[in-house]
């Protein structure tokens, strides 16, 4: 049975109380464009800050991911239980070992459809198998290894337990749920992780007493470890794994995620490098790789290496327009617009049909002063896209940053009528705050952030700019509970720190208004000018 790794690290960024923060790009002058609202994904943690504030098609958390995972393939079924039983073994077993003969012509057959793309038939025969033969560990452990590979991680767990109920002995049924369990880490709202993490490691454990010892196994516990927070544990598992298999890239790639989560970027660095160098690595590995080696370099504040690993990755491989758009971010990030602009052209070379990358080359040209450059990109992804309310977002930004409030309003207000594609909340959240920051039409700007929290309610952008707009109408109490609620998603928020503040002032709390502007000036030293440029100054 195989279950690719590469993934599953990642699925424990939701869980893992190390979870290590990215670098963020500056945030623009006004409280809206504050941090992204972070969002669970199945996916190799991203890498670097994006280059537009708002308007990016990217996953909200203003960074860029790496290649996409591979998908989990359906593994062989396990034969342990349908094995005649010697003596000596559970009677449960014993007695159910005539049934999965019964079991086995429908298993084969869900077999040959899984290999033809047949995905319903797959379906209506192992469910027939287990119809059939209730009784058989092997039936409900092969439909549980294929609705894995299905990514129905609810079910596979489901099953897999139940095979363990026919068979407790089957290793096989442990290191699949613990498999399935990985994999749907975050992903149902669950409010304790690590109990989560406390089963991945005992069913592991019970499949390593069982016999099962491959690195697979050792890797994965070592993963479970880490969402209990045990990280000596779970890098003495990770480092058996390499041990046994040295030449194998996957690992060294996983234990170098690890890292990253536990702040080693050092070590993640040197990780990712020989994964990279391992003669059997594919393509996606060493593009994995790269991108993370240029994200741990990133995260350590070391812009200047990331950006030297960027131009290695690029003339390894000089048409892959991830590696441009990684280094395009960075050089964002150094506030170098013109090589940023010219890594954006030459993705869009490498792919003119992209609307958001039109976008983020617009963002870079508004940074660099040029909205007449800026407007032109925005206006090709508008006709290359007219239902993505990211591309009118991301005009509404240059209108405004150009000092056309009318016009940046009519965009976001258009934005926030189209169906949601990913960026209706963010236009929901600057309608609002373009109306909260030029003191106008303050009921309509209450309005469209309570659009914007209904569409995402942990969104701290959001909940930074409701809080500016109640301050506006010198609604304080409910000032402070907004911003209050926007600095436990978004901690350290210069905007929320302030307009905090201003509401606490307001209200006669004069020692905690104190505390956070020293705060918010402690973190912008700039946050004064900002607001009063939106005519607000504290007392």
């Amino acid at each position: 049975m195989r279950r690719d790794l590469i993934v599953v690290l990642t699925t424990v960024a939701a869980m893992a109380a190390t979870q290590t923060a990215v670098a963020q790009t500056a945030a623009p002058a006004k409280p809206a464009t504050a941090t992204a609202p972070k969002a669970v994904v199945k996916a190799t943690p991203a890498a670097t800050p994006a280059a537009t504030p708002a308007a990016t098609k990217a996953t909200p958390a203003a960074t860029v991911a790496p290649a996409k995972p591979t998908t989990a393939t359906p593994a062989k079924p396990a034969t342990s239980a349908a094995t005649p039983t010697a003596a000596g073994q559970p009677a449960t077993v014993a007695a159910a070992a005539g049934a999965c003969t019964a079991a086995a012509p429908l298993i084969a057959a869900g077999n040959i459809a899984v290999a033809m793309g047949q995905n319903d038939v797959a379906t209506a025969d192992f469910n027939r198998a287990v119809d059939r033969a209730p009784r058989c560990a092997s039936a409900w452990l092969r439909r549980a290894e294929y609705v894995f590979a299905q990514h129905s991680y609810d079910k596979a767990v489901a099953d897999a337990t139940t095979a363990i109920a026919r068979d407790p002995r089957n290793g096989e049924a442990y290191a699949l749920r613990a498999s399935a369990r990985l994999y749907a880490a975050g992903s149902d709202g669950e409010t304790d992780p690590q109990a989560r993490g406390t089963a991945i490691v005992a069913d592991l454990d019970r499949a390593t007493d069982l016999g099962l010892t491959d690195p697979m196994i050792l890797m994965e516990r070592g993963v479970g470890h880490m969402v209990m927070g045990d990280k000596t544990q779970a890098f003495a598992d990770m480092d058996r794994a390499v041990a046994l298999e040295p030449t194998n890239a996957k690992w060294l790639i996983v234990r170098a995620g690890a890292r990253e989560e536990a702040g080693d970027h050092d070590l993640a660095i040197a990780d990712y490098a020989q994964a990279r160098t391992r003669p059997g690595a594919d393509a996606e590995q060493r593009t994995t790789s790269f991108g993370g080696g240029i994200r741990a370099f990133a995260a350590k504040g070391d812009t200047d290496g990331a950006i030297a690993l960027a131009g290695d990755a690029i003339a390894a491989e000089p048409k892959n327009p991830y590696y441009y758009e990684l280094r395009a971010n960075l050089y964002v990030r150094k506030q170098a617009y013109d090589p940023a602009i010219a890594d954006f052209s030459t993705i869009i070379g490498l792919d003119d049909d992209n609307a958001s990358k039109h976008i983020n080359r617009a963002m870079a040209y508004t940074e660099k002063g040029d909205y007449a450059a800026a407007l032109a990109d925005t206006n090709v992804a508008i006709e290359l896209d007219p239902g993505d309310s990211a591309n009118f977002v991301g005009r509404g930004h240059v209108f405004e940053r150009k000092g056309d409030v009318t016009a940046a309003m009519a965009d976001y207000d258009h934005a926030a009528t189209l169906p949601a594609r990913g960026a209706t909340f963010r236009a929901a959240n600057a309608a609002c705050a373009i109306r909260a920051t030029n003191n106008i039409e303050l009921d309509k700007a209450l309005a469209y952030c309570n659009a914007a929290l209904d569409l995402y309610p942990d969104y701290g952008a959001a909940l930074d700019s409701r809080g500016f707009v109640h301050v506006r109408l010198k609604q304080y109490d409910a000032a402070v509970s907004d911003y209050t609620a926007a600095l436990k998603l978004q901690p350290g928020a210069a905007s929320s720190l302030f307009g905090r503040a201003l509401a606490e002032q307001k209200l006669g709390k004069t020692q905690d208004a104190a505390t956070d502007l020293a705060a918010a000036r402690a973190v912008d030293a700039g946050i004064d000018a900002k607001f009063k440029g939106y005519g607000i100054t504290a007392e």
